[in-house]
């Protein structure tokens, strides 16, 4: 984590440091998992000139670790900035993969339990409704449903040859 970190850090202050970078454009959004029974957030980085042009772009899937969410990459560890700088022509994705280590559980969960759950320990990072899912398959999350919605909504390379997958500590 701190090789991610330190490497991230230094190509942001290149990239900031230089304002003739173009500029992507970083989404939230979410969708509704069949694997987890909910709808899961994520955010994604859109490369400058995405909204203009009609090419299809690979995609990067970034999954983040322990006990934060979909929004450490863009809002602390500056994605947007690194991408920027290095004039990145692809679309990131950043899923929110709760403290699922992005497998499928062995063993169900009691949703509405869950939800009731008020101690400040259990995660302090997110509300109990961002958190909460009605069936533990994370892996199907990732593998099927997000890269499905991502495909479908927009214009990726739809393929293997098109994807890749990286993370930070438990998320890696």
């Amino acid at each position: 984590m701190a090789f991610l970190r330190t490497f991230l850090i230094a190509f942001a202050s290149i990239a900031l440091s230089d304002s003739g970078f173009a500029k992507g454009t970083v989404i939230a959004g979410s969708f509704e998992s069949q694997a987890l029974g909910v709808s899961k957030a994520y955010r994604a980085y859109l490369p400058d000139g995405y909204a203009e042009s009609t090419i299809r772009y690979p995609v990067i899937y970034l999954l983040h670790g322990w006990g934060v969410t979909e929004d450490t990459w863009a809002d602390t560890l500056d994605l947007p900035g690194v991408a920027d700088g290095l004039d990145l022509q692809a679309i990131v994705v950043m899923p929110d993969g709760d403290r699922s280590l992005y497998v499928n559980a062995v063993s169900g969960t009691d949703y509405d339990t869950c939800i009731e759950d008020q101690k400040p320990e259990k995660n302090k990072s997110e509300k109990r409704e961002e958190f909460c899912v009605r069936t533990p398959r994370y892996e199907d999350y990732v593998v099927i449903d997000l890269v499905g919605y991502i495909d479908s909504n927009y214009r990726t390379v739809a393929s293997s040859e098109g994807r890749a997958l990286s993370g930070d500590s438990s998320g890696g």
